[in-house]
Formats: C-alpha cells, structure tokens, sequence
C-alpha cells in the first residue's frame, strides 16, 4: 500500500471482507504501518516498494534541483549498474511474496507499476485486483481530470470545457514526464521499469498499458475495486467494465490509536458544555499534509483568528504531528487535540472543514455533516472531490488563501443552508440503505479465487 493512513484506512473494510471468507489477509508496505495493521487483526509483510512509484510532480523542483539531480544521476550511471540494481530488488519482492503464494493480490492503484511484476511471472497463478483510493481517474465525457477545479454539467459546452482540461493535463504531464527523464538521465522509476519488462517479459505475454486516464496507468482487463461510492460521483460518468464500487468502505471498527490520551474526558466535557447553544466546527487537514505545514499553519492562524471573533462557535482542530505550536492561551470556545478519532467527533459535529480527502467527504457524508472545503494544491484530487461536494450542494469550496472575513462568511454560509444539510441527509440514507455495490465485489472476489488459495497480499 501507499505509504499513507489515507490509503490503508478504506482498505479494512475489504480486507475484513476476504478474512471472514476463510483468507488469511497480509498486508505488505513500509514498516511504519505494521503498528495500525496489527492493531486491526492482519499480518504485517515489510516490503519495500516505494522504488518503483512512477508518480512524480515536479511542482516544488526548482531549476536547481533539477540542475543538482542531473549530475547526481549522471554521478550514479557512470558509478553502477542501475538496471542490474532495479532488477534485484524487484527480485527480492517476488522472493519475498512466493512465500506467502497469494492466490489473490490486491494493489494499491498508486502502485499499480508493481502489478506487472506477477503479471510477467509465468509462475503465479493467482489473480489481481487494483484498490483505488480515488474516484475514477479514467476520463470520461463532460468529467474534468480528477485535479481540475471545473464544476461540469452535462452539456456541450462542459464537455468542450471538459475535453481542453484533459488535454491541458496530458501536455502537462508529458512536460513533467520529460523533465524528469533528463533530470535522472535515463535512470527514472519509468524509464528503468520499461527497460526490465522488455528484459523480462515473454513477447507471448501481453500486458495493454492503460494511460487514458489521471495519475497512473492501469493495466487493461484487470479489475478495479474503488473505494468509495459512486454516488458521490457524477451521476453522467460511464462506469468501466472492469470497476467496482464498495460504498461507503468505513469500518466502524476499525482501531485508530494514535489520538491524544486525553482526548476521551476533553471531548465529552466540551460536547456537554456546547451542546444547546453553540455549533462545533470540526477541522482537520488531512493524513498527508507535511509538504504542505506552512500552507496550513497560516491558514490555522486565520481559522482561530475567525473564532477568536464568533464565540458562538466552538473550534475542535486536529492539528495534525507536523503542526503543534499556536499562540496560548486560547478563548474557551476553541479546543486543540493533536489527532482525534475522526468518526467520534463528526458524529456531534455541526460543520467539517477539511482539505478535500475523499475518506473525509465519504466519512463526513456518513454522519450527515455539511463540509467546507479547502485544498492544498492542484497536483491530487482535491479539486476534483471538492468540486462534486458542491456539485451535490453538500458543502463549500473556498482557497486555502482565503482571509478571516471569507472563512467566516464561507463558515456561516454552510451552517445557515437547509438545503444543504437535506441533501447530504437524503445522499447519506441512500448510500447506508444501498448494498448491490458491495455485493457485486463479493461475487468479483468468489468468481476469480478458489478454495485453493488460501492467502491474500494488499499491496
């Protein structure tokens, strides 16, 4: 899996899922996430498989990174066999995954690079399936690029507008794509990955690469579980025949131990003492935000700023690791954990601010809270996910360069919209009451496995 609670969280739904078959559930993945799998009852493989992430943004490289990453690669190619070097630790993966002998891997679709290494193995017989994190990151007519900003309809002119965003993004991409080739002189994650599978790959084995799409590519015919519901999306988008939806993949039950100790009699005091007369504003900027520290500490100072102002409002902030130090003492009506159980404190929380994660819109859309959305940048989903929030009049989108006076007019805007919080009343019922999606998955998964196998690997 990528390295983030992001993407580990949704997953434990179907990994819950594939243990009460009788599948004995591994998880392979950096060592810093053995804690949080343990801790949910699965085993723990280390497996590090970061080298061959072919996602790159060249966003924050200056010239002088990349003038400096040039000649430290050019350094690298003269000094060793980079190729021989990729090969062996694609080697020691396999190696590594023979011993479990999974009948059925799943694979982070960040990660989906790392499929072609079983699917070019003559000698593994089981089956893969991508876990997507995401909404559909295919294109598709009158649906921006994930990244894009565009709130469409389905019109001719949205999709015009629609088709210039994704050929603004494919010339993008290309210019990143090349920048970075040069800048590793050849020895880029791509370009070495390609070099194997021409060195490794029987010509009778075909493998169809799939970049029609955001972010990553997909290898044709192999399905695709995404991991949030499709009603969240566009109603217009066209469903691939290789997709699957789970729904709403929050487990419950899942163990989440790395909020404050205090948090428990905080939390509770401060629920009692607001309950009647003021509405709690839940904030949190996500699992993956330390590039972005400065962006959110300055906009944390505004946001406290607001409720310095609005003392019938009472601020619960989950800071995050990165981000601790905020002026003291702070008013009554604004509390600070570090990290909280998300689910707990939405359940009583009138309005949720975040940076656009698509586990925090499905998890706030669970408990029927309306969202005000700032992202962090253009890169990911963010906009992408904020814009169907106010697609679906479920939320707000507003910059994260917003001033006091926008925060608090965007704040009050959503607290004081009925529609709004019918809306995501009436999308949260539907989506509880609605189970074909997860059904579909169970027959996915009995269709291609057998009582043979008896392990499965999340990658």
């Amino acid at each position: 899996m990528t390295s983030a609670y992001s993407h580990y969280l949704p997953s434990f739904r179907i990994a819950n899922q594939l243990s009460s078959k009788g599948f004995q559930v591994v998880y392979g993945g950096d060592e810093s996430f053995r804690i949080l799998v343990e801790a949910n009852g699965f085993s723990f493989l280390p497996c590090s498989i970061s080298f061959i992430q072919t996602i790159i943004t060249i966003r924050n490289f200056s010239l002088r990174d990349v003038v400096s990453l040039f000649f430290k690669s050019v350094i690298r190619r003269i000094s060793g066999d980079y190729n021989g070097i990729f090969g062996a630790r694609i080697f020691l993966i396999q190696r590594e995954i023979d011993k479990i002998n999974p009948g059925l891997i799943l694979v982070d679709s960040f990660l989906a690079p790392v499929s072609v290494i079983f699917l070019s193995n003559p000698n593994y017989r089981g089956r893969i399936i991508f876990l997507q994190t995401m909404l559909s990151t295919y294109r598709s007519k009158c649906v921006p690029p994930l990244s894009s900003s565009i709130v469409p309809r389905f019109s001719t002119w949205h999709a015009w507008i629609c088709s210039l965003a994704w050929k603004r993004y494919f010339i993008k991409r290309l210019i990143d794509q090349t920048i970075i080739k040069l800048a590793f002189v050849g020895l880029d994650n791509h370009t070495l990955l390609l070099r194997w599978l021409k060195s490794n790959v029987d010509s009778k084995n075909v493998i169809v690469v799939n970049k029609d799409r955001c972010f990553h590519f997909t290898i044709d015919g192999v399905p695709e579980i995404i991991l949030s519901p499709k009603e969240i999306d566009y109603p217009w988008l066209t469903k691939r025949r290789n997709q699957y939806y789970a729904g709403i993949s929050i487990d419950l039950k899942r163990l989440h131990f790395l909020y404050d100790k205090d948090f428990a009699k905080k939390f509770s005091d401060l629920i009692a003492e607001n309950f009647y007369y003021r509405k709690v504003v839940y904030c949190s900027m996500g699992t993956i935000s330390q590039e972005h520290n400065s962006k959110i500490f300055n906009f944390i100072l505004r946001l406290i700023g607001v409720f310095e102002r609005k003392k019938n409002w009472h601020l619960i902030l989950a800071s995050g690791v990165g981000i601790s130090q905020f002026k003291t003492p702070l008013p009554e009506n604004i509390t600070i954990f570090t990290s909280v159980p998300q689910l707990q404190v939405l359940a009583k929380a009138d309005l949720f601010i975040s940076h656009g994660g698509l586990n925090s819109i499905v998890e706030a859309i669970n408990c029927k809270v309306p969202m005000l959305i700032f992202p962090l940048n253009d890169d990911w989903d963010q906009n992408g996910n904020s814009s169907r929030v106010s697609y679906f009049n479920i939320g707000r989108k507003l910059s994260i360069e917003s001033n006091t006076a926008a925060i608090t007019n965007g704040i009050r805007e959503v607290l004081e919209d009925p529609i709004g919080k019918t809306q995501i009343s009436h999308m949260s019922d539907n989506l509880l009451n609605g189970s074909v999606e997860f059904a579909e998955i169970n027959n996915l998964i009995d269709s291609i496995t057998t009582k043979n196998h008896v392990a499965s690997l999340m990658l």
